[in-house]
């Protein structure tokens, strides 16, 4: 198990944690990042890096961070995460400004985008 813990106040909020089972070989790699990211390889049939990140809603997250998050991944990689970013090339109705950022981290490196039937909106109860 791999985690990061978000501390804010002695309260326990966000945070990132991730299983790997024993039958695949891994290690965490050691990110330098003040985001809320774990990142572990993992060896299958070729070794490849998995990065979970969790990005608070009312958060500002600076495009900088996120670039350089990116810079310090080995390729390949696969990035999972909850980026609380509407944007309609994944199926939201509108974009905002987080959806953007996200774009702009994918679009210009050339990145796949893949997306679930999984959509949460917290406005529908």
């Amino acid at each position: 198990m791999e985690r990061k813990d978000n501390l804010q106040n002695a309260r326990a909020s966000g945070g990132v944690v991730t299983l790997t089972p024993n039958i695949f070989p891994s290690k965490r790699l050691n990110i330098n990042s003040q985001l809320q990211v774990v990142s572990v390889q993992i060896q299958l049939k070729s070794l490849i890096t998995v990065c979970f990140i969790y990005l608070p809603p009312n958060e500002i997250i600076r495009q900088t961070d996120l670039d350089d998050l990116i810079k310090q991944l080995p390729v390949p990689f696969i990035i999972l995460g909850d980026f609380n970013g509407h944007n309609t090339l994944w199926g939201s109705v509108d974009t905002n400004a987080r959806g953007c950022q996200v774009e702009k981290l994918l679009a210009p490196q050339g990145h796949i985008f893949f997306r679930c039937d999984g959509f949460h909106d917290p406005e529908v109860p």
